[in-house]
């Protein structure tokens, strides 16, 4: 390994534990009370190595925000199945999102809140973040979308489906958000897809 892709893989590593520190740090703490000093010592970095890759609390925040945001939709794309249908592809992302709050449950804690009343009060503006944010969602959206059968297309509203879908989401993440155990979520998302594919599929 040369010297530049060493500093390189060190570089990227320093930003990771930035990253994965800050996101404990703002899910605890809240964006109004944490410190960068506080994310420095959970990623056990001087706290003007942290100021070197982020030039401000609010810089630190909207890059965690897009980081994870990113990765939670890279990962909820790639559960689909390139020939599945759509009630498969509806239980994939359910069960995808279930599998993410397990990995990451400080991530959901921090989704919930980022547009909440104590960041606005303390003068965050994240106008950037959510146009990004409509960016990232729109490629599973539209994976989504084309999962409607042909037949279908004239009577199936995308916008309405992706509401039905969004609503789904919402539930579940006020399940887990309310402390319920991603277990039981699971077997809710079970009886969910079974009572979707009896509408469905009803005559």
């Amino acid at each position: 390994m040369g010297t530049q892709e060493r500093k390189e893989r060190e570089r990227a590593a320093r930003l990771q534990s930035i990253r994965q520190a800050a996101l404990e740090v703002f899910a605890e703490r809240g964006y109004a009370q944490a410190t960068m000093d506080e994310v420095a010592e959970k990623a056990e970095l001087a706290k003007g190595t942290v100021y070197y890759y982020f030039s401000s609390k609010a810089a630190l925040f909207e890059d965690v925000l897009q980081h994870y945001t990113a990765l939670f939709f890279q990962r909820l794309l790639e559960q689909l199945n390139p020939q599945g249908d759509l009630l498969t592809a509806i239980e994939k992302i359910l069960r995808g999102y279930v599998a993410f709050f397990r990995e990451l449950p400080h991530f959901f804690r921090l989704h919930l809140t980022w547009e909440s009343s104590e960041a606005r009060e303390a003068g965050l503006d994240l106008t950037h973040f959510r146009e990004r944010y409509r960016e990232l969602r729109r490629p599973l959206e539209e994976a989504l979308i084309s999962r409607v059968p042909p037949e279908k297309r004239k009577t199936v509203d995308p916008e309405v489906l992706l509401y039905v879908i969004g609503g789904l989401v919402l539930l579940l993440s006020a399940q887990l958000g309310h402390g319920r155990a991603p277990e039981e979520v699971d077997d809710l998302v079970t009886r969910t897809v079974q009572f979707l594919s009896r509408a469905i599929n009803a005559e």
